[in-house]
């Protein structure tokens, strides 16, 4: 088996991926770098994050319904129609 330091696989890999040109592979690899860095996964645009945001405070407010009750309320909708 051939070991590797860190520097030279990093050269390796570099240069492998210098020769992709396939654009879902690379997104892939860029995905799966960003995941080790805990980047985010996905690019939001502004109404997203703004959506987010808001999500994010009423949730902090306690404006929020928990699964099994909203769960509860749908099979009762359900049941009625």
């Amino acid at each position: 088996m051939n070991y590797m330091n860190s520097i030279e696989l990093q050269k390796e890999i570099i240069a492998r991926i210098a020769t992709i040109t396939d654009i879902e592979l690379l997104n892939s690899i860029r995905t799966l770098i960003d995941f080790q860095k805990n980047e985010p996964f996905f690019d939001l645009t502004p109404e997203e994050e703004s959506e987010l945001r808001l999500a994010s405070n009423q949730a902090k407010e306690g404006q929020f319904i928990y699964q099994t009750d909203m769960d509860k309320k749908v099979a009762e909708w359900l049941s009625e129609n």
